[in-house]
């Protein structure tokens, strides 16, 4: 075994000592030096960090960086070849740019060449090497995770000063004062939400984890907390009830529904009713719509780019290109959009509002109720969280439909569009309906105003017309452009109208699922497959002895853990449980030693059960990153590669989904 941290292997970073390990041992680890000259240079440039992103990285201006070199001899090395290297190398900080999660970052610099996917195909230590690359390089760089952190950072505080200063100036006039004290009963109910989500995240952590999680919510620097766990690669716990990305977009949508969307439309009705708007009322109003905007696109955009999903579910995945340019361009068009859709849609209620408050009242409930009505009569109600208190899954099923009805309807949040979600069809059909009601509460709105029989009223009405032709050009244009730039064969996704229960029982059905995608059903909700748990029980049992001789990148200890045990045959369920119960001693033993003050920060170290299945070269990449050491995580940070070609597989126990299918180990 050999750690990369020996001196005689360190030589500027972790990474590159990886990358010369990697170079100069071709046998252990199926590199061939003939076959792929060019992976030296180029992975030499990758890991230098630098920013090189220029229009010729585009693969639609610049095709020749896309040739396959991998049929260029050793002796074939020139000036040219070296530099078109260089380029692919200096591309992949470029990615970095382009994504929020290292992950996403190698897989598109990979896809983008075809060179690169040649290696992945036939290198299973690459993507791995790669991953831990990217995430370095996401850490230090400054237009990487602090570019992430620092603009999460002034985006949140921004939004909470633009906040306090419309608080303020609502509370100066006695007509206005209500919706101040509205506000403030907005943002307590958004930090309430949180601290209830934190407590059930973290609750089997003990009090004090607790207490540390609530506090980042109480003085409102809970989304840098989030951003920075996700985009550093932070460890999730098997004691967390999901991981650190699930937690922080299920504390977006609760920042959504709770404070940004009702306090917007409180701001619109506030402008529309007070008469000349002052600065900080349109200040705060466009502030937190590009709050919500942005929130909305970077969610669509990880769930879309995330490896694992497009691995998961290729039919839903993959619609944004893997071209940088194309990437930042996504992000832009989704953010107009979003901004467009909230706007429009905050506008019509607020319209409908000012004419009669009933009329607002009357319509929003409406449409809840039908959509609610329709997922019931379709036997679609039920959430896809594995939840199985019969009560409390009902009530969460139902709040979590309106929470997301709510949100969606606000922000066109793309990822909803999920059968599991809101449905592709009705989430269509609620994107166009918002600019139809836009339009005729408009009208009606004129009308009330030419009522008066004034020229403020003529004035007012004509205004009216040219800020909603803005809004819906601005809708228009950015969904124009966001047809013509997607992977089109991803358009059916947008007219769906495929139940969630039919979408889980179909994915494991399919004749041309992998073993991978067919074993997600298990992270669903029960409900959804009850009918077809006798054949998924079967599946399981039948595969379990090749799995274990196997052993695929998800058949690790987390996904085990979530397998019910009549799915797993006897012999193998008693082993599995032995193990627990020596995984809970060292737990115990573990927290014991730090209340005695004797404990350190664990170091990578291979289990003695890995070490029984190594054949050859083993070594160990990463060092801790400069985070807080969860109990019984000593072994979640490690990359361990095998190496001999015959039986090598990859292990990497860190986790980016809640499924567990993004985690690869043993």
């Amino acid at each position: 075994m050999m750690d990369l941290a020996d001196s005689c292997l360190t030589s500027g970073t972790k990474e590159r000592a990886c990358i010369n390990f990697i170079l100069n041992s071709p046998n252990s680890f199926g590199f061939d030096p003939k076959l792929h000259p060019w992976l030296a240079p180029t992975l030499s440039k990758a890991v230098r960090q630098e920013l090189n992103i220029k229009p010729y990285h585009c693969n639609l201006t610049f095709p020749e960086l896309q040739v396959d070199l991998s049929g260029i001899a050793t002796s074939g090395f020139s000036a040219v070849f070296t530099e078109t290297c260089n380029k692919i190398g200096s591309d992949f900080t470029s990615h970095i740019l382009a994504n929020t999660l290292g992950e996403s970052a190698a897989d598109s610099w990979i896809l983008q060449f075809p060179a690169l996917k040649e290696v992945d195909q036939t290198c299973p230590w690459f993507r791995p090497v790669m991953n831990i690359v990217a995430m370095r390089v996401l850490r230090t760089v400054p237009w990487g995770l602090k570019l992430r952190v620092t603009f999460g950072a002034l985006i949140s505080v921004t939004d909470v000063t633009t906040d306090v200063l419309i608080v303020s100036e609502y509370m100066q006039d006695k007509d206005s004062y209500w919706a101040a004290y509205f506000i403030m009963a907005c943002i307590s109910a958004t930090m309430l939400f949180q601290c209830l989500i934190s407590y059930g995240q973290y609750h089997k952590c003990g009090k004090e984890r607790v207490l540390r999680e609530v506090l980042p919510v109480m003085f409102g620097f809970k989304p840098i907390v989030d951003a920075y766990r996700v985009s550093s690669g932070k460890p999730g716990d098997s004691r967390f009830l999901t991981d650190h990305y699930m937690e922080m977009n299920t504390n977006r949508t609760v920042e959504m529904f709770a404070e940004a969307i009702p306090a917007g439309l409180i701001q619109v009705y506030m402008l529309l009713n007070l008469g000349n708007p002052t600065g900080v009322a349109m200040t705060s109003f466009i502030t937190s719509a590009l709050t919500t905007a942005y929130g909305s696109a970077i969610m669509s955009f990880d769930y879309d780019t995330n490896p694992f999903r497009r691995l998961a579910t290729p039919n839903f995945y993959g619609m944004i290109p893997d071209s940088t340019f194309l990437r930042l361009s996504f992000i832009l068009i989704m953010v107009l959009n979003s901004c467009a859709t909230i706007t429009g849609r905050s506008l019509a209620y607020a319209m409908l509002a000012s004419i009669d408050p009933m009329y607002f009242l009357a319509i929003f409930l409406l449409d809840q109720g039908l959509y609610l009505g329709v997922k019931i009569l379709r036997g679609d109600g039920w959430y896809w969280l594995p939840l199985d208190n019969g009560p409390l899954a009902v009530i969460l099923a139902g709040l979590t439909r309106f929470v997301n009805k709510t949100v969606n309807d606000f922000a066109g949040i793309v990822q909803f569009r999920n059968a599991s979600e809101i449905g592709g069809l009705w989430w269509t059909a609620s994107m166009l309906y918002g600019q139809v009601l836009m339009w005729v509460s408009g009208y009606f709105y004129a009308e009330m105003r030419r009522k008066e029989e004034d020229i403020d009223g003529e004035e007012s009405a004509g205004m009216m017309y040219k800020t909603l032709s803005l809004i819906s050009g601005a809708w228009l244009l950015s969904a124009s452009m966001f047809v013509a730039l997607m992977d089109r064969s991803y358009l059916s996704t947008f007219t769906s109208v495929k139940t969630g229960h039919s979408d889980v029982k179909d994915k494991f059905r399919n004749p041309d699922s992998s073993p991978f995608q067919r074993v997600q059903i298990i992270t669903k909700n029960k409900r959804l497959w009850k009918s077809i748990r006798p054949e998924v029980c079967t599946y399981f049992q039948e595969n379990w002895v090749r799995w274990s001789k196997e052993q695929p990148a998800w058949f690790n200890r987390k996904f085990i853990a979530k397998i019910p045990d009549d799915f797993i045959p006897l012999e193998a369920l008693d082993a599995i449980k032995r193990e627990r119960r020596a995984l809970e001693k060292n737990k115990r033993r573990s927290r014991g030693n730090r209340g005695k003050g004797k404990g350190k920060k664990s170091t990578s170290k291979v289990s003695p059960a890995v070490n029984q299945t190594l054949t050859t070269n083993t070594f160990i990449l990463g060092d801790k990153i400069e985070e807080e050491e969860e109990e019984g995580q000593g072994q979640d940070n490690q990359l361990i590669i095998y190496g001999e070609r015959d039986n090598s597989y990859i292990s990497n126990t860190s986790s980016t989904d809640n499924s567990g299918g993004s985690s690869v180990g043993v």
